[in-house]
């Protein structure tokens, strides 16, 4: 069909379903001029400028800037001191407008330029020469900060936070300044001394005395009970907890192999240390217990076989200032030593060892003087070691154990006049002998009854090296051959656990917290299990290293980064409120 518009025009072959409105709205949008489309036409979205501060550029670079807010910063707080604000005050603005550019590692930037600033160092440095009109104070704080990691990192972090720049404004009065420089100083000497003292644990590890002991002893295996019983308030506790560990289901039979390791350990330490002054050491395969206290008698009595050909003794007659007559002779001094050694002893067993002593040396030796004659090392070496095979039978008889460890010492007696009075093998001969009595103790320890297998615990060898010293003033005064080792092993490795029972696990249940309710075990025994698994051998070498030990590089470079951290500490924890990493 054909359709005439408004103004006139005549529109041919229009289809049927087209309305005259429809083509009127498209002829209207025809007819349009073009500069009227144009101006209809949507403009397409447009991106501002570019913003620097959230630029790529201003990421990597905010840093950089950051680092040198950081070295300024000391400055600035110490021109705070002085009333001047507005350096802290900028420096301040420019730190959180970098820290939103670089975020992160802007922060972490400007700590290391808070670290790097002189500032710090030379105020120390000022503080230290000063301190010489002060000379008591100052030796006072010298030996405090060299017996303490906690104060000497207090006092850097304190100096650090003294100097980092505080948010007082313009309008605040000075006193305001110095309320937050308190705040600042005290949060500052707090995180100084943590992580200084972090800083010496992770760079040279300060282990009690007692461990050092006996690490020098020559022990590498401790318990995590026995490394953390020297920590002050807690420690004694956490060692308690474990000893009573050993009566936990399972878990406590673990436990109980790690102490038992640690107190073999102890065992062969001892057993080196006895070797020690004849210049040997135990072989890797001889285990603590029968084989150790074995082999120790074997190497001494094989060491005494080797040298007594090139040996002789005699009733040798000497002055002595202490006698009646002014003179003495070896058979005298033997009796003197007798009389003494068997003091304490009942009459019945002082006679058995004086009848002892009497048939295998004292009577031999007097026929010889007599003679004109004296022994000859095979002979003194088979009367020796006949008294000595019969201290070990008297020794393995509990009721007569005092008679053979009598005997055992007038052994040691022979073997020091044997020294005396052959001066040319006197160095050789005083290892040996020095082998022989540091072996006494080690051997009556293991010999005494609840010494399972001949391993023997703390307790029993602080009892035997008791019993073997002479004077029983040296032991009170520490002076007894290994008095201070044992004190160590009683302080570190504790006496054994005295019973596996109900008491025992009731006591672990109250010190855990679980009161009487502990007696349900499953709970307990599955906190515990996973800690079991550090009480074996491999895992107890490693922990103990890892506590006690580092490379000499390591200790060498404790004291910067001690220092370092503690600084460090002292600016992160004072920083401005909205400052902080």
């Amino acid at each position: 069909m054909d359709v005439k518009m408004p103004d006139g025009t005549v529109i041919k072959n229009v289809p049927d379903h087209y309305s005259q409105e429809d083509l009127l709205n498209q002829y209207q949008q025809m007819s349009k001029p073009a500069e009227e489309k144009k101006a209809e036409t949507p403009k397409p979205a447009t991106t501002p400028p570019a913003d620097f501060a959230h630029s790529d550029a201003a990421k990597y670079l905010a840093p950089v800037a950051s680092a040198a807010v950081g070295v300024a910063k000391p400055f600035a707080g110490a021109a705070e001191w002085m009333g001047m604000g507005a350096p802290a005050r900028y420096l301040n603005q420019a730190s959180e407008e970098l820290t939103k550019m670089g975020g992160m590692p802007s922060q972490i930037a400007e700590l290391g330029g808070e670290l790097l600033s002189p500032i710090p160092t030379k105020m120390l440095g000022l503080a230290s020469k000063g301190m010489k009109y002060a000379p008591m104070a100052a030796k006072g704080l010298e030996d405090l900060f060299k017996e303490s990691v906690l104060a000497k990192g207090a006092a850097q972090g304190a100096t650090a936070a003294a100097l980092n720049p505080t948010d007082t404004t313009k309008d605040q009065s000075y006193t305001d300044f110095l309320g937050k420089k308190a705040e600042q100083i005290g949060f500052g000497g707090g995180a100084g001394a943590a992580l200084g003292k972090l800083g010496q644990v992770a760079m040279n590890p300060k282990v009690s005395e007692d461990v050092q002991k006996l690490k020098d002893l020559g022990m590498k295996y401790f318990t995590p009970g026995q490394l953390a019983s020297q920590v002050p308030m807690i420690g004694k506790l956490i060692q308690g907890v474990e000893q009573k560990a050993t009566s936990v289901p399972l878990a406590g039979s673990l436990v109980e192999h790690g102490l038992k390791t640690s107190a073999g350990d102890f065992n062969r330490a001892l057993g080196n240390e006895v070797l020690k002054p004849m210049g040997e050491t135990l072989p890797s395969n001889i285990k603590p217990g029968k084989d150790l206290i074995a082999y120790l008698n074997d190497r001494i009595e094989s060491a005494y076989d080797k040298i007594t050909p090139k040996l002789s003794l005699t009733n040798v007659i000497y002055k002595s200032p202490t006698s009646e007559t002014g003179i003495t002779s070896t058979v005298k001094a033997f009796n003197d030593k007798l009389a003494d050694i068997t003091q304490g002893l009942p009459i019945h067993e002082a006679e058995i060892v004086q009848k002892e002593f009497d048939r295998h040396i004292l009577t031999p030796l007097y026929k010889m003087s007599l003679d004109g004659g004296k022994m000859s090392g095979e002979e003194f070496r088979r009367a020796e070691k006949n008294l000595g095979q019969t201290a070990f039978s008297y020794m393995k008889n509990g009721q007569t154990y005092e008679v053979g460890a009598a005997l055992k010492e007038l052994q040691g007696e022979l073997r020091k006049e044997l020294a005396y009075q052959n001066p040319t093998l006197a160095k050789e001969l005083n290892g040996i002998h020095q082998a022989f009595i540091r072996h006494l103790p080690v051997e009556r320890a293991a010999g005494m009854l609840g010494s399972e297998g001949r391993i023997f615990a703390p307790s029993q060898f602080e009892s035997a090296v008791k019993a073997v010293t002479k004077g029983k003033g040296d032991f009170a005064s520490g002076k007894a051959t290994f008095y201070p080792e044992s004190q160590a092993a009683l302080n570190v490795l504790g006496k054994k656990t005295p019973d596996s029972g109900t008491a025992g696990r009731m006591q672990l249940g109250n010190l855990l917290g679980f009161g009487a309710g502990a007696y349900a075990f499953p709970n307990l025994m599955g906190a515990l299990a996973p800690s079991a698994l550090l009480y074996n051998k491999p895992a107890m070498g490693a922990l103990t290293k890892l506590a006690t030990d580092r490379p000499e590089m390591m200790k060498r470079a404790a004291p910067t980064v001690q220092s370092g951290l503690s600084t460090l500490g002292g600016f992160a924890a004072s920083n401005p409120s909205g400052q902080n990493p």
